[in-house]
């Protein structure tokens, strides 16, 4: 349980102080990308599979 409070409580942290930032859009869903990427950058085919999602997901347009 208090796992799960120390999650919750970062992630809230994070996104508000990425919303400060100009970053407003940003969403919890989006912590399956975001927790993957680096500064060498990555394959569409490398994100989806560390992401666990499929390519489908991964390349949703904004706002869908």
């Amino acid at each position: 349980m208090l796992a799960t409070r120390l999650l919750f409580g970062l992630q809230s942290e994070l996104f508000r102080r990425g919303a400060e930032e100009g970053f407003d859009d940003l969403r919890p869903r989006h912590g399956a990308v975001l927790a993957h990427l680096d500064e060498d950058g990555l394959r569409q085919t490398d994100l989806t599979r560390l992401a666990g999602r499929n390519k489908q997901t991964i390349s949703e347009p904004r706002g869908s």
